[in-house]
């Protein structure tokens, strides 16, 4: 599961949210407004893949047990 995750300098994770896919492509309506997360100055915005073991928690859980890897290569989620 890819998420949009917002979050600090430090990897704490502000905020957290994902997309449902529609379920066919007849589906997809492109005309239908699509919103997505704004960050602050001192923020990152990136999608991000939940490690499979956290992808059956809420999305709060996962706020409360991941933060962002900001040391590596690329921008990943990690337990705290």
């Amino acid at each position: 599961m890819k998420c949009h995750v917002v979050y600090d300098k430090n990897g704490k994770i502000v905020s957290l949210g994902y997309e449902d896919l529609p379920p066919s492509p007849e589906a997809y309506d492109p005309q239908t407004p699509r919103f997505g997360p704004k960050a602050e100055a001192d923020q990152t915005v990136a999608e991000l893949e939940v490690p499979e073991e956290y992808a059956r928690l809420s999305l709060t859980d996962i706020t409360e047990q991941l933060q962002v890897d900001v040391q590596a290569k690329r921008p990943r989620l990690m337990a705290k």
